[in-house]
């Protein structure tokens, strides 16, 4: 499954919820202001695939950690393709 998160982890309880139902082999995408994820413990994505639109991080001036994946506009469109079902967070 692919869940695209995009609302900010100190703000709102998207993540949080994403996380409850989130399974080992799942895949996140962070962004707009969920990439200050980034700012969190790995521990936190234990067993998923996390990645990030490169564009977010840098327009909110976050490093990506080496834990997560950066992605372009392509490598999102093919995460997409690859994972079914898709489930937004906002």
């Amino acid at each position: 499954m692919l869940h695209i998160v995009s609302a900010s982890p100190y703000q709102n309880f998207a993540l949080r919820e994403c996380l409850a139902v989130a399974q080992v082999g799942d895949a996140i995408v962070l962004l707009a202001d969920a990439v200050y994820a980034a700012q969190m413990e790995p521990a936190t994505f234990a067993g998923l695939g996390i990645f990030a639109l490169s564009e977010h991080l840098q327009a909110r001036g976050i490093e990506s950690p080496e834990w997560i994946q950066p992605l372009d506009y392509d490598g999102m469109v093919q995460l997409t393709c690859q994972h079914h079902p898709v489930q937004t967070w906002s």
